[in-house]
């Protein structure tokens, strides 16, 4: 506060003497007018027809209502920072450089941020900053590496090794949006990449420790998926003659239901008929010959598990229970090898630059952008407090005039805050409309007025409907009735 003594000039209405705000003394003093002559003590941030960022911005413990004590600080702390408060009272839509108290320190620090947000918009030799410059915040920020929102992007890559880190890493992450809006990672995307590259390359590696998992080397993963497609029906198959080789007569009954498929299948040329039958007849033998006998409908998968399976290792075309279980036994490794095998985008990357990725400094590198970044959460604060003083230059002053004195709703020409829009109704126009959250509140205290008030619902295609109030003070009220329209 600049002054400790100020003498006020009020005006006469509404039944009570109302504070005079003009000056910057006015405003610089708020603090030391008594609370019992402000025409109001507190207001909700919605429903007026002044910006709502800057009401918020006074609201500091975000119950969506400006209190009296919120008010004196905001005039406290724009007065500080403002060398001519006689331009604060006018409420101007730019705020010269100029005018920022450069004296005080925190006036200092705004003055040179203000400068630098000017120098990032490319407007380096502007005499002055207003609130449309922080329309869109992502101009401000789109040529700096760092901005404090803990996201980097191809910007911060200050290395050719940087960069090559960062876009491997982006192209298997969510790309975040950072505050210059382009994509980017955060320290969670990093973790996240090198825990999931570490466990890929281990389970990569798995094999080099252990010889079963490639039980025939090179070959191994085109033999098994040559066991792999028959493995079921095969499983199938010995079961069934286990069966069989019990009870022999079994098979008549089969051999019925089978060939009224067979005869489908024949009929129609339906292969997926014969895709349900077994595999080949099933015998009392309890061996199945790969070289005659298969089922039309797995010649070609019992073809492939012959010359890549059953011939390499058994040197037979016939096989028996014992040799299917060896078989399994001998790709069981392999098997749970590819089930352990992590689900991540990261496979999509060579092993070899994932291995030289996590031998390297590259985690800690990216980190260090990451942390860089947030080093400068202070610089980006300022920022943020610049708009604020931008904000309270242009609409603290109509704040007050609406807040502690009803200034601007009794002055001519002029309109309050407080008054949101105008309704057209039966042949007539009300000027004194006021947004109204809850109605059945608002109408509890209605009946003391001295007015006539129609509470009406306005409804907009593609928007919410808003509830007002309009107060009526001329002409008859025979046709205000529940149900008659008008334009608000």
């Amino acid at each position: 506060m600049k002054s400790t003594n100020h003498t006020w000039r009020f005006f006469r209405a509404g039944g009570s003497n109302q504070a005079i705000i003009k000056s910057g003394k006015d405003i610089e003093n708020i603090g030391l007018l008594d609370a019992k002559l402000w025409s109001a003590l507190s207001c909700p941030t919605g429903g007026l027809t002044l910006d709502s960022k800057t009401l918020a911005l006074i609201d500091t413990n975000g119950d969506a209502r400006i209190r009296r004590e919120e008010v004196i600080a905001a005039c406290q702390w724009t007065c500080k920072n403002l060398k001519d408060t006689d331009k604060l009272a006018k409420g101007a839509e730019a705020l010269p450089l100029a005018n920022i108290n450069s004296d005080d320190p925190e006036g200092k620090i705004l003055l040179e941020s203000a400068k630098e947000i000017l120098a990032n918009l490319g407007k380096s030799d502007a005499a002055e900053i207003s609130v449309a410059d922080f329309a869109d915040k992502s101009k401000i920020f789109a040529a700096t590496p760092f901005n404090a929102d803990g996201i980097i992007t191809a910007l911060s890559c200050q290395t050719d090794a940087e960069a090559d880190a960062f876009n491997t890493i982006l192209s298997v992450s969510e790309p975040k949006k950072d505050r210059s809006g382009a994509d980017g990672i955060d320290a969670a995307d990093i973790e996240k990449f090198f825990a999931d590259a570490a466990a890929y390359l281990a389970w990569k590696n798995q094999p080099s420790a252990d010889s079963s998992i490639f039980c025939m080397g090179a070959d191994t993963a085109a033999a098994f998926a040559a066991y792999a497609a028959l493995e079921q029906q095969l499983d199938e198959w010995f079961a069934r003659s286990e069966i069989v080789g019990y009870q022999p007569d079994i098979q008549s009954a089969i051999a019925a239901q089978a060939d009224e498929k067979l005869v489908g299948a024949y009929a129609n040329l339906n292969f997926g008929d014969l895709k349900a039958l077994p595999l080949a007849k099933v015998n009392t033998t309890g061996t199945i010959d790969f070289s005659a006998g298969i089922n039309p409908a797995w010649l070609a998968e019992a073809s492939a598990f012959a010359e890549n399976v059953l011939k390499p290792l058994t040197s037979k075309t016939v096989l028996d229970k014992a040799q299917w279980s060896k078989i399994k036994t001998t790709f069981a490794p392999y098997k749970n090898w590819l089930a352990s095998k992590p689900e991540t985008k990261i496979e999509g990357i060579d092993a070899a630059k994932l291995a030289e990725l996590c031998g390297g400094s590259a985690k800690q590198d990216m980190l260090a952008l990451i942390e860089k970044d947030g080093e400068l959460k202070q610089k980006v604060e300022n920022f943020a407090s610049v708009e604020k003083l931008a904000r309270f230059n242009r609409d603290l002053a109509t704040l007050l005039r609406n807040f502690i004195s009803f200034q601007d709703f009794y002055a001519k020409n002029k309109k309050a805050t407080f008054q949101y829009g105008n309704l057209f109704i039966d042949g007539r126009m009300c000027e004194l409309c006021i947004k109204v959250d809850n109605v059945a509140d608002h109408m509890k205290m209605s009946s003391l007025g001295y007015g006539y008030l129609m509470y009406c619902t306005c409804t907009r295609k593609g928007s919410a409907p808003i509830n007002i109030v309009a107060m009526v003070t001329a002409g008859e009220s025979d046709n205000l009735i529940v149900g008659r329209n008008g334009i608000f």
